[in-house]
């Protein structure tokens, strides 16, 4: 929830940028950064949760069955 909670507040201050230039960058070095840390966690919990309760379709179902 950290992380998540990080993704929210970086999303949140890119999105009040009015400056494109400027908020291009802080979606690069700020929603970026947050984005790969949640999707660390989100990756190594979808290695410990069974198919059958994985909330939201997995790696292999989005590239071979959407």
């Amino acid at each position: 929830y950290v992380r998540l909670d990080a993704l929210a507040a970086a999303k949140a201050k890119a999105k009040d940028i009015s400056i494109a230039l400027e908020q291009a960058k802080a979606y690069r070095d700020s929603v970026f950064t947050a984005m790969e840390a949640l999707r660390e966690s989100v990756d190594r919990l979808e290695k410990l949760i069974p198919r059958d309760d994985w909330p939201i379709p997995g790696y292999e179902e989005l590239l071979f069955e959407l």
